[in-house]
């Protein structure tokens, strides 16, 4: 799987800083380098990219009458190509919300040995992101941020709560502490998730699960 580009972010540079209150301090790289960490943890996690991207993947020896690609919803097919022969979209029957390409021709599967490389190259993902996911990523941000106690000058304090109205908003009392409920303890999950499984298991890919 090879990322091609990225059409949105999780949260811009501007808005992370305004977020932290760092934007006088000009920390880029220490605040650039959480958003990729936290990006890269979900992205783990959940085993799919959830930002609007371009992506190129190749399947090797394909056996059955489909395939399927890493990250989805599909929102347009760029190309598909056979062993390096462009595959027409018309001789594809594509489930874009879970991200399989079915033939269309009846009886046609892949055997397995031919052919030998499916290469897809596609867009997908969310354009705007799930507004919760948005939420949940800056509430990760600040506690990240936090934690570290270095990117921003002074601490926003702990989150008190997160708002779903109008736009994403996270609220800080810098006075308490915060108690989640839930699990406390899943194995393999990092420490910072485990406050969200019970909402990222709803974007989870199966293939996490061993089931595609």
């Amino acid at each position: 799987m090879s990322l091609i580009q990225t059409f949105n972010e999780w949260i811009t540079l501007a808005d992370a800083h305004e977020l932290l209150g760092t934007a006088s301090t000009g920390n880029d790289i220490e605040v650039s380098g959480m958003i990729a960490d936290i990006d890269a943890m979900i992205l783990a996690y959940l085993h799919r990219d959830l930002r609007h991207c371009e992506y190129s993947e190749i399947t090797f020896r394909p056996e059955g009458s489909f395939i399927s690609v890493d990250n989805w919803p599909i929102l347009t097919i760029t190309s598909i190509t056979s062993d390096g022969t462009a595959v027409p979209e018309t001789d594809m029957d594509i489930d874009t919300d879970k991200g399989l390409l079915y033939f269309t021709n009846e009886g046609l599967t892949f055997t397995g040995t031919q052919p030998t490389k499916v290469v897809v190259q596609y867009t997908c993902g969310y354009d705007p992101l799930p507004l919760e996911l948005q939420v949940m990523f800056r509430t990760l941000l600040v506690e990240r941020n936090d934690a570290s106690g270095s990117a921003a000058a002074n601490s926003t304090g702990e989150i008190k709560k997160v708002s779903l109205v109008g736009v994403a908003a996270v609220e800080f009392d810098t006075g308490g502490s915060v108690a989640y409920s839930g699990v406390d303890r899943l194995s393999g999950v990092p420490e910072e998730l485990k406050p969200y499984v019970g909402l990222l298991d709803r974007y989870r890919s199966d293939k996490t699960m061993g089931i595609v």
